[in-house]
């Protein structure tokens, strides 16, 4: 998987992440790239959070050092597979737990349902 620029956004506790709505997530994973947001990183999230995330494409990096460190405007890396982020105006390396390779294949193809869909299609 090549890394490529995208928009991250850092999550306070104050973030509304404990919603059952599927909405939250997918706004954030909208594919225009004017608002798309592709990664959410923040100290803890909840479990339906989590899972409407990985189910719509965004990665999520639950890091409680990176969520303290990160400010407005940092450039940061995150490689979601190997559970590593860094910021390059820090230099500082942050370590998070990764998901399974199964999950990262779900968020790397967009999302379930497109990921459902190559499953299939290469069956097919």
């Amino acid at each position: 998987m090549r890394s490529s620029p995208a928009r991250c956004a850092r999550a306070t506790s104050s973030s509304p992440a404990g919603t059952s709505d599927a909405d939250r997530p997918r706004a954030c994973a909208d594919r225009d790239p004017a608002c798309g947001v592709r990664c959410v990183i923040a100290a803890s999230f909840a479990r339906i959070f989590l899972r409407n995330a990985v189910n719509t494409g965004l990665w999520i990096v639950e890091c409680p050092e990176a969520a303290a460190d990160i400010r407005t405007g940092d450039v940061v890396h995150v490689d979601g597979r190997r559970g590593r982020a860094s910021q390059r105006a820090h230099g500082q390396p942050l370590s998070f737990q990764s998901f399974s390779r199964e999950v990262n294949d779900i968020i790397a193809a967009g999302g379930l349902m497109e990921y459902v869909r190559r499953t299939l299609g290469k069956k097919g």
